[in-house]
């Protein structure tokens, strides 16, 4: 997993070093940005396995309101790539009694394809790779199955092997673009015991393209 992490972003490396090419030549690289907010579901498993209880995500958090800032640059008008980081607050389960903060956070690497396909409509798909965290006042118990403080677990945190992305921007004026997006991510927590998790995410996408 951390392989494919480090394969991407020196791929994202190459890319942005051979970005004068792609360029004419008077051309500067220029930043874009990007904020995003919306609605996650949780599923899979954070951790469980043979002889355990399963901690699966869906009973640990209800689901998430993320946001997300993107900074990149375009490579020519359909290629971009870029960082991002994300803060989600979680919405609770209703097992849980007490102190029931949840939040989440990831970062990341991303490039995506971003088709013309008029001067006021385009479409895009991406691809990146990251670091998923968890940080919950209460975690299932592997050993009970019941909620307990998360004093003797601490955080959850783990490479986030893969996501893929897509939405349509449509110009609102001059490079400023505003749409609807969807990303699907595939992520494992650290840990003997850790499993696969998902975040399925949807919501709306403002972006200043440069």
């Amino acid at each position: 997993m951390h392989s494919s992490v480090v394969t991407f972003g020196a791929l994202i490396t190459l890319i942005l070093a051979g970005a004068p090419v792609a360029h004419a030549e008077s051309e500067d690289l220029k930043l874009s940005f990007g904020l995003r907010a919306g609605y996650g579901l949780p599923l899979g498993t954070a951790r469980g396995g043979e002889g355990h209880y399963n901690m699966d995500l869906d009973e640990v958090v209800k689901g998430i309101v993320p946001a997300q800032l993107d900074v990149g640059t375009f490579l020519g008008s359909r290629v971009y790539v870029g960082a991002s980081f994300q803060y989600a607050v979680g919405l609770a389960v209703s097992s849980c009694q007490g102190d029931c903060g949840v939040s989440a956070m990831r970062i990341g690497l991303n490039l995506s394809y971003h088709h013309p396909w008029s001067e006021k409509l385009s479409p895009w798909v991406g691809l990146g790779v990251g670091y998923d965290f968890l940080d919950a006042d209460q975690l299932p118990s592997i050993t009970t199955g019941q909620l307990e403080p998360t004093s003797s677990y601490g955080r959850l945190e783990g490479f986030e092997v893969g996501n893929v992305q897509g939405g349509i921007d449509l110009n609102v004026a001059g490079p400023v673009w505003f749409g609807p997006y969807v990303t699907g991510t595939l992520s494992r927590y650290d840990g003997p015991d850790a499993r696969f998790h998902s975040w399925f995410m949807g919501g709306l996408r403002l972006l200043v393209r440069r």
